[in-house]
């Protein structure tokens, strides 16, 4: 099974409850799937951050604008949409925490 995971931020460093969370979630589905990682890119992300997405992803995708990760959100709904009317979704599972707050 392969599974997109969307999130606004980096996760480390694990410093808030709902990072710890998704990176618990994350690592145990990475134990069953290739988990691939996609999220927001505003400059702000060590080198470090991006280097330890490797402990709970295998591929790792940054968007640099918020205008872009609306396109990427709608192409991603068209893609979910498409694989609900198939009747062999590829072995893709998709996932999507997103938060308003930091």
């Amino acid at each position: 099974m392969r599974v997109l995971w969307l999130k606004t931020e980096l996760l480390h460093p694990l410093d808030k409850g709902g990072k710890i969370r998704t990176y618990h979630m994350l690592r145990g589905l990475r134990e069953r799937a290739q988990v691939t990682y996609l999220t927001l890119d505003d400059g702000t992300a060590t080198p470090d951050a991006r280097v330890k997405t490797r402990e709970y992803s295998d591929d790792l995708i940054t968007v640099r604008s918020r205008a872009q990760c609306v396109i990427a959100e709608w192409i991603l709904s068209c893609v979910i949409s498409s694989f609900r009317r198939s009747t062999s979704p590829s072995g893709w599972a998709f996932g999507r925490c997103c938060s308003s707050t930091t």
